[in-house]
């Protein structure tokens, strides 16, 4: 191996005139390599003025001109990238030395490629290649193009210069039919340009071995990939060429599309007439189908509004198949008749030559008929088909439903329809195949009981159609429109004539049973069931519920109650089959009331139990616990110590959950549902003075007071409940009548225990039971877990309190190494939680957790956080307390293994154990390695260029460790500004800004054009050694003294030292001219805030993520003891992946007297909203809590996605403004995310502020609940 390069010898060849390097490079080190394996070859072919001369002298001290770098370029691969005038002269002496021209790099580009892929090409150096027998039709690997696919592939129009290369390539045999990874030749990619180059265009085609029908892995021919664009009118031309070339027009792409589906695709372009007509006269085959079985006629039909009447008489013109069924067996015409609103004119068009068959139908038996009746109801249309085609009126669908059935079934029956078909003698009573329904039960199901159905009812009837038929489940019509919420007593009586009023349906319900279960049933209703001899005493043969008890399961009124039974004869101590009388019913209705209650206790036992052995108190409590029907049954001697089967009291009903199992259709699974019920301590009253069992138990060991911290419901957010005092109060009330909670059930869990359970946890009542004398906080239940392991389990996004509630135990006399029943001890709980609180971690493992505790898989903390959610700062805190980043579980993984087999890495992370050390070629038990498992992410798109980037970054960081040791050896050392550009664009992220530099002007390449032009300053897009960055240049007005200059570039200095992924970076600035002062800094490529909230709906996910990395931008400045003080959404950038960065704190810390005094002048006379009341009032102290105020106002507006004017109606106009702010005032926060961060934010009290740590806090803990949220 020969000797290494150092940093001096790197720059002198890069840097260094022809003749210093000629004079002083050691001839010994001519063949050497430096880490990135760059010999010095490769460093002088990077050089824009290199000359034949100095190229000539390396020769001649034999350096290898096929030496290969990390990926693979040899020199002229460098020579071939960098633009050089010497360039053709240079490539001729590298081939003289013995160069391979055909030498690919790993991304497999010859030198040929890289020339090509120059903006301005060079024809002399690619002759001079052709000449010396350069392969032409070599492939590179990421996109499969060969030379001829780059130069054709350029989106603005190629130059004479690039044209005459091509055509040159095509003269040298470069092979114009070569495809490339996506199946494209050179004249798809010509074709699939926004704007086509006419001339390249002209200069393929007409080259004789062009394969006219070449396809591309989509099997697009020319024509697709020109038909694909919108414009039709400018692509005519290129698709005539292509038809006098002889294209074939019949080809067919994936989806069995030819040219002329596509054409039809869009049926309402007039220019699309024209268009067919060129296709069919040039051979095109209009009969061909597609992958669906469908035609060009099925195409050119929209599904909805008008169509093209020219189209369809072309296409039947040229006998394309009007009967043609695509795979669901639907014709052209039938879809047509699926139209809201079909055309008489276009009906008769596809009927004028006869060849329409109208009984044709659908795979589900629907023919045009069906359709017609179904969608639009048009009897002129109707009678065209059936009277003048003889479209067959008997035909049925494959439930058997005729024409009748259908027109029956419709929303709004048509009246006209149904007698013209009553008249074509269909009949009334056929009964259809799935329901058994017939006309009369389609009519009885509608649920818009109108005169026009009454209408339509009364004409079939009298057309012989028979109330009496039962469908299959022995419902008669009469029946299902019982079951209707609606009353309409002339419907009823045409369907109740002639039929047993006491009938019953396969489930044993009479008509009277669905009809009072209905809403809003009366008195006068029910006397016109009994005006037709109804049996108000049959039970429902499933439960034996009559209708006395079917009322009372809906809302019961006493009205019909009295009616019911004074009336009905009904007998109002009557049960159903589960022994439940009346007053059990009532206390089970959502309309309960106390005189229903009083009036059924004069004649029923109160005390009376159900097969359930409840009482109407248990049932009471159970569903409708209002204090005022639980005092009626408690003063009318309802004894409250009595148990159901179960061993619960009506206390224990009161507490526990109201639930019920109900049947999930879309997953096909029985699901419990939760539902609230008010529990207040003037219910609880009513219990406790009246001598209740308290601390009685269920059959589960539950007291009632387990049983309501069982509750699910009561356990929510108290803020999230409305009416309803705190719960804290209700287990005072609990202690306060002496209710043990000791006490632990057969689960071995306390009132506490199960306390913890729940996703909502309140800081006021944990406190609440912990300051208790008997809790025992190191009590475990029957799995070995205390408070602390239970809550350690439970969901950090969801309950703002629990950090606290932990953090409180962290400091009372609890174990924090206790062990549950899985070994796990609180902490490795919370390290194997997907949400964990880092925060609160950090808070056990202080307080004497051990942190050096491991699973029973021998998984130390550093595993379980790279397998669950891994952390960065985290990380380095583990790593800190003595936690092994070397240990090996019983698998063989280290924690390096596990971080990069995490299924979103943070390369950061693995960067943390690369940097201590760790090898990313040790095994684990199954041979895999950290750097295998990251090679098998990288077969997923989205890390496919992370994983690339940080295995390149990782060579290159080694390379910069040494240039910092040579530095730190030698003080004096300064590497030549320009070393940066050096930086590959790949990896330039990874790497720390240098130290601030001065940047000569003709180091910089600006953009005329400023993308920003302030008063003080112009903002331009500049080139710096290859990275795209802002140039900002300040205007000579601001600067006027050398003094104050050099203020300035001692304010930079502290900038350049910044260094976080939230803050824009600064690289130094030019200093020369003293007028024109110019900074270099970051490129963002999606601009600032400001304007992209105005132009773009961010969704809720990207505001989070934003409002975290500003909080975390603005936190580190604070962490550096800097204050930004004019904090706005236009001083905050946003880069290609929305990551938000801060700027404009240049002088944030540092400023001039002069610069300060005019900034605070601009602050106190213009009206910004970001502005604190304290800067408002002209303060002179103002501290960190000023740029809160600010994020809090850029929160609103990120938030509500729209800017905040000061002039905009919703505050006050910009008159009013400080007076506004200053009276304690801010816009409005209804239905605004983060609401309360935000008031918080900007609080009128600079103390009432939070920090910006707090802050970040928030956010880190939200931001997963706001995306599953999104």
């Amino acid at each position: 191996m020969q000797n290494e390069l150092n940093v001096e010898q790197r720059t002198r060849l890069q840097h260094a005139s022809t003749g210093e390097v000629i004079e002083n490079f050691p001839i010994v080190l001519m063949n050497s390599k430096d880490s990135d394996e760059l010999s010095p070859l490769h460093y002088i072919c990077q050089r824009r003025n290199l000359d034949l001369e100095l190229l000539t002298h390396f020769f001649n001290y034999k350096a290898d001109p096929n030496y290969e770098d990390q990926n693979g370029d040899t020199p002229l691969h460098y020579l071939c990238k960098t633009e050089n005038p010497n360039r053709p002269a240079l490539i001729k002496l590298f081939i003289k030395n013995n160069a391979s021209i055909n030498r690919t790099n790993s991304l497999l580009e010859t030198p040929l490629h890289l020339l090509c892929k120059n903006k301005k090409p060079d024809f002399e150096s690619i002759k001079i290649l052709g000449e010396k027998g350069v392969a032409f039709n070599l492939k590179e690997s990421m996109d499969g193009n060969t030379p001829l696919h780059i130069l054709c592939d350029k989106e603005e129009k190629s130059s004479q210069e690039t044209l005459e290369i091509i055509n040159y390539l095509l003269t040298e045999n470069a092979d114009i039919n070569t495809k490339n990874s996506h199946g494209n030749n050179v004249c798809h990619l010509v074709l699939k340009q926004k704007i086509i180059d006419h001339t390249l265009f002209e200069l393929i085609i007409n080259n004789d071995n062009l394969d006219l029908d070449s396809m591309n892995d989509l099997k697009e021919t020319f024509f697709h990939c020109l038909l694909k664009k919108d414009d039709k009118q400018k692509i005519i031309m290129y698709l005539k060429e292509l038809l006098n070339k002889g294209c074939n027009p019949n080809l067919q792409d994936n989806n069995g599309w030819t040219p002329l589906h596509l054409i039809c695709s869009k049926p309402n372009d007039q220019k699309n007439v024209s268009l067919i007509n060129l296709f069919i006269e040039n051979g095109a085959d209009p009969n061909i189908g597609d992958k669906e079985g469908r035609n060009l006629l099925h195409h050119v039909i929209p599904k909805t509004g008008n169509m093209n009447n020219s189209l369809v008489e072309i296409l039947m013109k040229n006998n394309v198949d009007c009967n043609k069924q695509d795979h669901e067996g639907v014709t052209p015409f039938i879809k047509y008749c699926q139209n809201d609103t079909p055309d008489v004119d276009m009906i008769n068009v596809f009927l004028q030559d006869g060849k329409v068959d109208l009984n044709l139908y659908t795979k589900n038996g629907r023919s045009p008929l069906h359709m017609i009746i179904d969608n639009s109801s048009n009897l002129e249309i109707l009678e065209i088909l059936i009277d003048n085609n003889d479209a067959d009126v008997e035909i049925k669908d494959s439930k058997e439903r005729n024409l009748l059935h259908y027109a029956c079934k419709n929303s709004q029956p048509n009246i006209e329809i149904i007698k013209y078909l009553i008249d074509k003698e269909l009949d009334p009573n056929e009964k259809e195949s799935k329901n058994g329904w017939t006309c009369l039960h389609f009519l009885a199901h509608q649920s818009d009981l109108s005169d026009e159905l009454t209408e339509v009812i009364e004409f079939l009837i009298e057309n012989d159609a028979d109330v009496t038929i039962k469908d299959n489940a022995g419902n008669l019509p009469f029946h299902l429109i019982c079951n209707n919420e609606e009353f309409n007593d002339a419907l009823f009586e045409l369907l109740a004539d002639g039929i047993d009023i006491n009938d019953v349906n396969d489930n044993g319900e009479t008509p009277l049973h669905l009809f009072i279960l209905q809403p809003d049933r009366t008195a006068e209703h029910l006397e016109w069931f009994k005006d037709m001899e109804a049996d108000f005493t049959i039970g429902r043969e499933s439960d034996e519920k009559n209708a006395l008890h079917l009322h009372f399961l809906n809302e019961p009124d006493e009205d019909v109650l009295s009616y019911l039974v004074d009336e009905c004869e009904c007998e109002i101590d009557s049960k159903d089959n589960f022994n439940n009388n009346l007053l059990h019913l009532l206390c089970q209705s959502s309309q309960i009331s106390n005189d229903l209650i009083e009036n059924l206790i004069e004649d029923l036992d109160i005390n009376e139990p159900n097969n359930e052995g409840k009482t109407a108190l248990h049932l009471v409590c159970g569903n409708n616990p209002d204090a005022e029907f639980i005092e009626c049954l408690i003063e009318n001697e309802n004894d409250i110590n009595i148990k159901d089967n179960e061993e619960n009291l009506a206390l224990h009903e009161l507490c526990k959950d109201k639930k019920k199992v109900i049947f999930n259709e879309k997953t096909q699974k029985e699901e419990t549902k939760y539902f609230s019920k008010s529990i207040t301590t003037e219910q609880l009253k009513l219990f406790f003075e009246n001598d209740v069992e308290i601390n009685e138990v269920n059959n589960n060991g539950d007291t009632a007071l387990i049983c309501l911290c069982k509750n699910k419901k009561f356990n929510e957010n108290d803020k999230e409940k409305s009416n309803m005092e705190p719960k804290i109060d209700v287990f005072k009330l609990f202690l306060e009548y002496e209710a043990d909670y000791t006490i632990q059930n057969n689960e071995q869990s306390t009132a506490l225990h199960e306390l913890c359970k729940h996703d909502y946890h309140d800081f006021e009542t944990f406190l609440f039971f912990l300051e208790l004398e008997d809790t025992d906080l190191n009590l475990p239940d029957k799995d070995g877990n205390t408070i602390l392991h239970l809550l350690c389990m439970q969901s950090f996004e969801l309950s703002e309190d629990l950090p606290r509630i932990i953090q409180h135990m962290a400091t009372l006399d609890c174990n924090l190494n206790l062990k549950n029943n899985n070994e796990q001890t609180p902490l490795l709980i919370l390290f194997n939680s997907k949400y964990r609180h880092h925060e609160t971690s950090f808070d056990l493992i202080n307080h004497g957790a051990d942190p050096l505790i491991k699973d029973k898989n021998q998984r130390n903390l550093l595993h379980l956080m790279n397998i669950s959610q891994p952390y960065y700062h985290a990380i380095h805190f583990l790593i800190n307390k003595g936690v092994g980043y070397k240990d090996i579980d019983v698998f063989g993984n280290t924690p390096l293994h596990c971080a990069c087999n995490h299924e979103e890495i943070d390369f950061d992370i693995v960067r943390i154990f690369t940097e201590l050390g760790m090898n990313l070629n040790q095994t684990n038990l199954k041979g895999e390695t950290p750097s295998s498992l990251l090679n098998g992410k990288s077969e997923k798109p989205q890390f496919n260029y992370q994983v690339t980037r940080f295995l390149t970054s990782v060579k290159f960081a080694k390379k910069q460790q040494k240039i910092q040791k040579l530095i730190r050896l030698n003080a004096d050392f300064k590497p030549l500004p320009s070393l940066s550009g050096k930086i590959p664009k790949h990896v330039g992220g990874f790497l720390k800004p240098m130290k601030f530099q001065e940047i000569p002007l003709d180091q910089i390449k600006i953009n005329p054009k400023p993308i920003f032009s302030g008063e003080k300053k112009n903002i331009y897009i500049a080139d710096w050694f290859g990275q795209k960055v802002c140039a900002t240049t300040l205007k000579d007005s601001i600067f006027i003294t050398k003094t104050e200059v050099e203020k300035f570039k001692k304010e930079l200095s502290f900038v350049c030292s910044l260094h976080y992924p939230h803050t824009v970076r600064f690289f130094g600035a030019q200093l020369q001219d003293e007028t024109k002062l110019t900074y270099i800094s970051e490129y963002c490529e999606n601009g600032d805030l400001n304007t992209y909230i105005s132009k773009n709906n961010i969704s809720l996910t990207n505001k989070i993520k934003i409002a975290s990395g500003i909080a975390k931008g603005i936190a580190y400045l604070h962490s550096k003891n800097t204050m930004h003080r004019k904090l706005k959404t236009s001083k905050i950038v946003l880069d290609r992946r929305l990551r938000p960065k801060i700027t404009g704190y240049g002088f944030s810390r540092q400023m001039t007297d002069t610069l300060y005094s005019t900034v605070l002048k601009t602050i106190q006379t213009v009206h910004d909203p970001y502005q604190s009341p304290e800067m408002l009032a002209e303060s002179d102290t103002y501290d960190f809590k000023t740029d809160v105020y600010s994020f809090g106002i850029i929160l609103w507006e990120l938030m509500n996605n729209k800017k905040l004017k000061i002039t905009d109606p919703i505050v006050w106009g910009s008159k009013r403004w400080t007076e506004e702010i200053m009276k304690g005032n801010r816009p409005p926060l209804k239905d605004c995310k983060c609401k309360k961060m935000i008031a918080r934010c900007w609080h009128q009290d600079p103390d009432q502020r939070p920090e910006m740590k707090e802050i970040l806090e928030y956010f880190m803990l939200h931001e997963k609940k706001y995306e599953n949220m999104n």
